[in-house]
């Protein structure tokens, strides 16, 4: 398993927290973990030994936090067996993935185990290939272009610019770069459409807020999220309180048959990634969209929020749910500027129509206030720019040869063991099937020995437990690095290191 528990247990307790001593921090940590479902009825928690020695602490200090664990009624401890979470059966895994998180539950495991994972690794291999992070190829950023519309925008602030907003509306000048992209994509947009936000997270936030707020008997709202799917989506939703039902995918996105199951599970939100997916690199055929309109269609209570994270280093057009009348009124759109422009910008555009869009403006007026207009402007020169256009034409097709690259040498020396590689047609990410037995955690560590990192994919899915995916950034290698990671991983996972052992990296 990648995600590593007790690698959190020990920052928890080694942090102060107003005093309390280092047992209560350990026992509130405990607590936590069953509450979010990463402990479940039935788990076994390692011995006083074993976790003082794993934690750099005393047994005293375990003892108590045990007992403390066991007053409240959250373990039982069996004679000649150990401690377990209480339950009245060992926890057990559904055909059909749900996480149900209670409400407020801090599940956010899986950005913490890749940022765990990537923690480690790099400690002991500082002079490792980051191909794990998310990031962008920084060679593909229009830095000189973003520093020239930061000065041009600044030159040109009054006073009036940086005091309260008069309206929240978006600046026109994004606006009008806006209208021109959604056009070119031939997404249906009109000017009062258009809302700014600082991200897809944002902007799944401000939807979940907004079914809270309108729909309170469907809460605990159940989600319907692509898996594998987005991580910090998954993270944030559960942080909610919501459930999550998983969609599986083939190249062209979410299957049909798993959207209609998720609809009449009652999922009351649906979130759908039109291209680039994120790990995989789906994106949607023209008859996929057909059909997900058709299912979506026939649930006329639900929300579907597409994040197109990645519309502007895209060599696709799947289009949108937008340009089907019978469900419209119902998308939220967004499209964010991270990836090809700069996550530090923090900005992104969503498409909501008619009476969603109010409701969706009034929940963010409420509780993020406005997008800075200074930023908009500087987006908008940044988007204006011919020197951006030709640098995104030179991504998308650096991106394009590097994921074809991958697939080839990786789906060639993985074939023969059982492993396989998901066809991405576009994006960042080139996602990996390892051959059966693998363990990922293994993997990722002998490919760290090797001079690359490269994420293990558990944080990808629903629940912790599926070890046998990696995902590697193939956007933001060189060729040569391309190269010589593909066969760093091919000779990580065909060997009979990647089935058995423990962990090499402390």
């Amino acid at each position: 398993m990648t995600y590593d528990l007790w690698a959190d247990a020990e920052r928890a307790i080694a942090t102060g927290d107003g005093g309390r001593a280092r047992y209560q921090r350990l026992a509130s940590f405990i607590h936590e973990a069953v509450r979010s479902g990463l402990l479940r009825p039935g788990d076994q928690l390692p011995t006083v030994r074993e976790l003082a020695s794993r934690l750099g602490v005393s047994v005293t200090t375990v003892v108590s936090a045990y007992s403390a664990l066991r007053e409240d009624g959250a373990v039982q401890g069996e004679v000649g067996r150990g401690t377990f979470v209480r339950g009245t059966e060992p926890a057990q895994r559904p055909d059909v993935p749900v996480s149900l998180a209670a409400p407020g539950a801090p599940a956010t495991w899986r950005r913490r185990a890749l940022a765990n994972t990537e923690h480690r690794l790099t400690r002991a291999h500082p002079d490792a290939v980051d191909l794990m992070r998310g990031s962008s190829n920084s060679e593909y950023l229009p830095l000189p272009v973003l520093k020239r519309a930061w000065t041009s925008v600044v030159r040109s602030l009054t006073v009036d610019d940086i005091q309260y907003p008069v309206s929240t509306d978006p600046e026109p000048e994004l606006v009008a770069q806006l209208l021109a992209l959604f056009e070119k994509d031939g997404i249906p947009v009109d000017e009062s459409d258009l809302m700014v936000g600082s991200s897809t997270i944002q902007f799944l936030s401000l939807v979940t807020e907004l079914l809270r707020r309108d729909r309170p008997g469907d809460w605990p709202l159940t989600v319907a999220v692509e898996e594998p799917g987005y991580q910090a989506a998954m993270d944030v939703l559960e942080r909610f309180g919501c459930g999550l039902v998983g969609m599986a995918t083939d190249e062209h996105g979410v299957l049909p048959r798993h959207l209609r199951a998720a609809l009449e599970g009652g999922a009351a939100l649906v979130v759908l990634t039109p291209r680039a997916s994120n790990p995989a690199g789906t994106t949607w055929s023209a008859e996929r969209l057909r059909e997900l309109a058709d299912v979506v269609a026939s649930h006329p209570d639900v929300l579907v929020l597409e994040d197109d994270y990645f519309a502007d280093g895209s060599t696709s057009r799947p289009g949108s749910l937008l340009a089907d009348q019978r469900v419209a009124h119902r998308i939220v759109h967004v499209r964010s500027f991270a990836k090809v422009i700069a996550p530090d910008l923090r900005i992104a555009a969503a498409v909501v129509r008619s009476t969603l869009h109010s409701s969706l403006a009034q929940v963010k007026y409420l509780t993020e206030g406005w997008t800075s207009r200074t930023t908009q402007r500087v987006l908008a020169r940044v988007l204006a720019a011919d020197e951006t256009a030709e640098l995104l034409g030179r991504a998308r097709a650096a991106f394009a040869e590097r994921r074809s690259a991958a697939e080839e040498l990786l789906a060639e020396g993985l074939q023969e063991a059982g492993g396989s590689v998901q066809h991405a047609h576009d994006g960042l990410y080139t996602w990996i099937r390892l051959p059966p037995g693998s363990d990922a955690s293994m993997v990722a560590e002998h490919v760290a020995r090797g001079g690359f990192l490269v994420a293990p994919g558990e944080p990808f899915f629903i629940r912790p437990g599926a070890g046998r995916f990696l995902r590697l950034n193939s956007g933001s290698a060189t060729a040569d690095e391309i190269a010589a990671a593909s066969k760093a991983i091919v000779l990580a996972a065909t060997g009979a290191d990647a089935r058995t052992g423990s962990r090499l990296t402390p």
